[in-house]
């Protein structure tokens, strides 16, 4: 099992989840966990990248890059988690929500044959298709109660909720 810390990069506030993932896992399964973590759907491209290296991991499903990169389908995580304690996970790659994975030690005692949530920051969740700068002026107008600017994109701040995650990740 591996422990990650996926914390949202470029906002105020600090938005983050810890999960627990099991090592044999191929980085399409990460992706797909993240993005149910996040409440983030599969409309748009998303990409894992690390310090050094210039390649980065693509699904290859969904689309053929133009540049070097490599296929997040048939890559087990527990092939770079072990020479990387952190690594990029980008959503979206236009409004680009950019996440940072700190990956820690998982307690030898937690057996599990499933990803799960362990601890989290922040009550809400990312919003689809808004630029991270948008996202975080409303979060803080959320979090201290103000009344939202007509400037702002008219979503709705969604509630994260740790049981309703933790089930869909069983699945």
């Amino acid at each position: 099992m591996y422990k990650l810390v996926v914390k949202l990069n470029n906002i105020h506030a600090k938005l983050t989840r810890t999960v627990i993932v099991p090592q044999n896992i191929k980085f399409n399964e990460l992706d797909s966990i993240l993005r149910t973590i996040f409440g983030l759907s599969y409309l748009h491209l998303s990409i894992f990248e690390f310090p050094g290296l210039n390649t980065p991991l693509w699904d290859f499903e969904k689309t053929f890059p133009q540049e070097r990169a490599m296929d997040m389908n048939e890559i087990p995580i527990r092939d770079y988690l072990g020479l990387f304690k952190k690594f990029y996970w980008t959503y979206d790659l236009g409004s680009s929500y950019i996440f940072t994975l700190s990956v820690r030690k998982a307690n030898k005692k937690q057996k599990s044959d499933h990803p799960f949530i362990e601890s989290f920051e922040c009550d809400y969740q990312p919003i689809e298709d808004c630029h991270v700068s948008d996202f975080d002026e409303m979060l803080y107008y959320t979090l201290n109660d103000y009344r939202m600017p007509d400037y702002l994109p008219d979503f709705e701040m969604e509630k994260f909720n740790l049981d309703e995650v933790n089930e869909k990740l069983k699945l």
